[in-house]
């Protein structure tokens, strides 16, 4: 056929500006943004005589024809026909769904479109790739409705070379917290595969609530499906069997796979709840309303609990042609199984050392089962502990250190931590947020998001599948609260997961955000405006010997209005236009206007002006990479942190002391040092154990120049933001070396005695 010549055009296009790509791509503002697309000689107009052609009558290209017919009918009040290409008359008003002579160049799921005023040719590599080049054209056609109805549909003239970087795109939704009916699971669907998702993680089983029909153990919908919520009413529900046959194939039908999870050996009390003989107690326990990690979980040491499990994987392998099966293996307390006999048994049988060797076993017993079965088995990075099983896929959700750890052991990977990738977290001021579970998570760290860690060499990224959200709904009773927090920062995510590195900005992404706000408000979808926090990035101008503050917002183009006090704002406030260079210490006020009237609330830095700015700090130890990571300036920007340790300006330790060194350019006279620490038991951070000061002049050794002890601060029980004041007095010295000591284990008497304590600290301010 030569309808379509793209491979030989591609070296003409790579030739043409780089300015008409700009251009083409923001007159067509879609996201993700396509590798290439560079504008052509002509237009195509639909009329009602243009017709849908098929390269063959394959049930899926059929169904996405029919996805395509509808979404072009029902816009521009036509009736197309859909044909084969063998049957048709000539290449002229037509639109051609083909994956003949797919470029060997494209990876899974890549496609290529054409445009011209005869004809528009979607070229696909396979279905995927079809299915992703629908989703484009579904996207121009919506875009050219979001001002108002206009039947007049026109595909631009332009043509698209575009490809995923990579091959998972999840999302995820707990319907175990919440119940969420199979209309919004559609809906759901719907705009994941508008935005180029090709995997559902589908949680179906928690401790609140078991969602799924199983034949063979009918208590687990009769009872572990309900609980009785904190007004005293019966909550709840479950899919049946034919409910999820119907999910599965309307996912299919958008290119989307649907993967189960089935919670094991934690999360499991719905099930325990309907049969309590699978716990360690067998003690009757009711189906909980609260959120958290509970003690009982299914017990390890009992052949009965294997055998139900097995049987309930047997079902469900029947109802999802998926690969893959997530069985969980997350935040499972080994409290019962420490003090239960079949336990212990089991342990010795097996020659376990360990609980963390009794749950891997546990996990490789599941994964035994299910490649007999022919799947795959998925896990959350809690699986690595004790030992990962053979074949396993590893979710690393506490940060990235879990999926890194199993790429190093050439196991697949997919990525979702915490910091980047969980949607449940707060995306603006939480003043003015809908409740949700903490944290903070706007949509420009959204899309900052990089599946693929830079320690690991070439041979271990190619583990590293793609990336997911996650959706957990403890504080979701809604669909439209699950849409709020969802939207738009699922946009974010998939220009993370399919565009290029090179071809992203953020930005140029936000500039086409906005005509995807109004997309998604005229698909009927509830979202956030996003965080109208006012944020500052810092910088020392060697040159002028001073620090400069950058003030910005994630909104679009916003007016920015501050003042360095408190006092005055916002009646004195001024327009932020360049940035700013205090000269002194001082409370910098700043907020979004729209109108004249300020947006939420204003945002507070505390700036603070100190000997070391702009000197060299080296930490001896790193600090997390969810808090400072390899970034350590923080500690000497001259911005204090607040009250929230996630908020970026905190540095943050688990299990080691904090040692630093900084770096005077001159010989410098120092008379104290101040900073912050955060005190807060609840989650594990705990403040310092003591500080001691060292300096060190030209020529010289450190020498000891103060010490503090600091343990009495462990006595607050409450949730605080602290400071501790150390005089110190130097002349003449080049260095300092600060030693902040961490409790580095959880005391005795704390609930989760002997793990990891965490010690955070902000600027260390030197006078």
């Amino acid at each position: 056929m030569k309808y379509l010549n793209f491979i030989g055009l591609l070296g003409t296009l790579a030739l043409l500006s780089c300015n008409f790509e700009n251009k083409a791509h923001i007159e067509t503002p879609l996201i993700p943004r396509p590798h290439g697309i560079f504008p052509m000689a002509s237009s195509f107009h639909l009329n009602e005589k243009t017709i849908i052609l098929l390269e063959n009558n394959d049930e899926r290209l059929v169904n996405l024809a029919n996805r395509l017919k509808i979404q072009l009918d029902s816009t521009a009040h036509t009736n197309l026909k859909i044909a084969q290409l063998s049957e048709a008359e000539g290449m002229k008003n037509i639109i051609l769904l083909s994956a003949y002579n797919a470029s060997e160049r494209l990876e899974k799921g890549g496609y290529h479109i054409e445009v011209d005023k005869d004809k528009v040719v979607v070229q696909g590599q396979e279905f995927d790739g079809i299915a992703n080049g629908i989703s484009t054209l579904q996207q121009i056609i919506l875009l050219q409705q979001i001002n108002g109805p206009n039947p007049e549909i026109v595909f631009p003239d332009v043509q698209m070379w575009d490809e995923p970087v990579f091959k998972y795109r999840g999302m995820h939704l707990d319907v175990g917290r919440h119940f969420f009916p199979v209309s919004f699971i559609k809906k759901y669907l719907d705009i994941m595969a508008l935005y180029k998702f090709n995997y559902f993680h589908w949680h179906l089983t928690e401790d609140q609530g078991w969602r799924i029909e199983i034949k063979a153990f009918p208590r687990l919908t009769e009872i572990g499906a309900w609980r009785v919520d904190e007004n005293g009413q019966k909550y709840g529900g479950f899919y049946t069997r034919d409910e999820v046959r119907e999910v599965v194939e309307y996912a299919k039908n958008l290119n989307i796979t649907v993967i189960p999870e089935i919670e094991m050996p934690g999360h499991s009390n719905a099930a325990i709840a309907a049969y309590p003989n699978l716990s360690c107690t067998g003690k009757q326990i009711e189906v909980p309303d609260n959120w958290g990690v509970m003690d009982d979980v299914f017990c390890a040491g009992n052949e009965e609990t294997y055998a139900f499990l097995e049987t309930v994987l047997f079902e469900v392998i029947e109802l999802f042609p998926a690969e893959y099966m997530h069985i969980g293996g997350d935040e499972c307390p080994k409290t019962r199984w420490e003090k239960c006999i079949k336990c212990q048994n089991k342990m010795k049988t097996e020659g376990l050392e360990n609980e963390h060797q009794l749950q891997s076993y546990f996990i490789t017993r599941m994964e035994k089962y299910l490649n007999a079965h022919g799947k795959k088995l998925i896990g959350w990075d809690e699986i690595l502990e004790g030992g990962l099983a053979p074949e396993a896929t590893v979710m690393s959700w506490r940060g990235v250190q879990g999926g890194i750890e199993a790429a190093q052991q050439e196991h697949d990977v997919i990525m979702t931590p915490t910091d980047y990738c969980y949607f449940d977290y707060y995306q603006g001021e939480p003043a003015f947020e809908p409740k949700a579970i903490g944290g903070y998570l706007p949509i420009s760290k959204v899309y900052a998001f990089k599946p693929i860690p830079d320690v690991l060499n070439e041979e271990q990224k190619a583990f590293i599948m793609g990336g997911q959200g996650n959706m957990w709904t403890e504080y979701m009773a809604t669909t439209d609260h699950v849409e709020y927090m969802l939207l738009p920062r699922m946009l974010a995510l998939s220009e993370a997961l399919w565009t290029r590195e090179s071809k992203k900005d953020f930005d140029d992404f936000n500039e086409r955000l906005q005509s995807h706000k109004k997309l998604l408000k005229l698909l009927g979808y509830n979202y956030s405006e996003g965080s109208f926090r006012v944020k500052a990035e810092i910088s020392f101008d060697t040159a002028k010997n001073e620090n400069t503050v950058v003030l910005k917002s994630e909104q679009f183009k916003p007016e920015i209005r501050y003042t360095e006090s408190p006092a005055v704002f916002p009646d004195s406030a001024r327009i932020y236009k360049n940035p700013l260079s205090p000269k002194n210490s001082c409370t910098i006020t700043a907020g979004v206007f729209v109108d004249g009237k300020l947006q939420r609330e204003a945002t507070q830095f505390e700036y603070v002006q100190h000997l070391g700015l702009g000197k060299e700090l080296k930490l001896l130890k790193k600090s997390s990479w969810r808090y400072g990571g390899e970034t350590n300036v923080g500690l000497i920007d001259g911005i204090r942190g607040s009250d929230n340790f996630r908020d970026g300006r905190w540095a943050g330790f688990d299990g080691k002391d904090i040692l630093a060194e900084i770096e005077f350019k001159t010989p410098t006279d120092v008379n104290g040092l101040e900073f912050n620490y955060i005190h807060h038991q609840g989650a594990w951070i705990l403040p310092p154990k003591s500080v001691t000061v060292f300096a060190r002049k030209a020529n010289g050794n450190y020498e000891q120049i103060s010490t503090l002890d600091l343990k009495e601060l462990l006595e607050k029980k409450d949730i605080v933001k602290g400071m501790v004041s150390v005089e110190c007095h130097a002349e003449q010295i080049v260095a300092l070396k600060i030693h902040i000591e961490n409790y580095k284990t959880l005391p005795a008497w704390h609930e989760y005695a002997g793990e990891e304590s965490w010690l955070f600290a902000d600027e260390l301010v030197v006078k």
